[in-house]
């Protein structure tokens, strides 16, 4: 399995006294160093798709905790299955009854999900999703999403509990992004990393995504 652990800091403290060349005006001081310390362990798994027509065209990674330690961890493995398995059932839907009405169309298709680890630590675990899928047409497409998640809680995190209750935290992004605004998709992918919050904005059919970072 692939261990794509995340990285978090921690501070060592460093304290003095500042003053004047003459000694006057002391003052303690205090600074912390950021070492870098392992995140939870997080492997890869696969998801295995057993139909006939799309075992052969499917292929998932998706991030485990390799030791869950607490309910909360089994929850979010559990979650992150269900949200490859989701994405996966969307596409098969996707193609409807294209499959019955084209014959070879099952050669020209191929679903791709891989991952990243932005943040992992004691608190929270995001991910962002890749997916590479293509439904037999001119050209196939690209699309990221992500998924984040409460380790302490238990649960899936949403923007705004990011935010002190009745913060005009929208107002603020979209001064914050600019010209980016229409691009943004209303912040719906976002995902958290050691510098701040990251938008996902999707670019279209055939052209992959790009990242904003506030």
């Amino acid at each position: 399995d692939r261990d794509v652990t995340g990285v978090q800091t921690c501070a060592l403290p460093i304290s003095g006294t500042w003053s004047r060349p003459d000694g006057t005006k002391a003052l303690p001081i205090e600074a912390r160093e950021n070492t870098p310390t392992r995140g939870p362990a997080i492997i890869s798994a696969d998801l295995v798709e057993r139909h006939r027509i799309f075992k052969d065209v499917v292929t998932i990674a998706y991030p485990q905790l390799s030791v869950p330690a607490s309910p909360q961890d089994t929850a979010f493995n559990r979650e992150a299955q269900r949200v490859v398995e989701s994405a996966l059932r969307e596409w098969k839907k996707g193609l409807g009854e294209a499959l019955q009405e084209v014959p070879d169309l099952k050669d020209r298709i191929s679903f791709k999900v891989d991952f990243g680890v932005p943040l992992a630590d004691e608190r929270v675990l995001s991910v962002y999703f890749n997916v590479e899928q293509d439904s037999g047409g001119a050209h196939p497409s690209s699309d990221d999403f992500t998924y984040n998640f409460d380790r302490r809680r238990g649960k899936t995190m949403d923007l705004a509990g990011l935010f002190k209750p009745k913060t005009p935290y929208l107002k603020t992004l979209r001064r914050l992004a600019g010209s980016h605004y229409g691009q943004v998709e209303r912040f719906a992918h976002w995902s958290l990393t050691t510098r701040g919050i990251q938008f996902i904005v999707s670019e279209g059919h055939a052209f992959g995504d790009l990242s904003y970072l506030f």
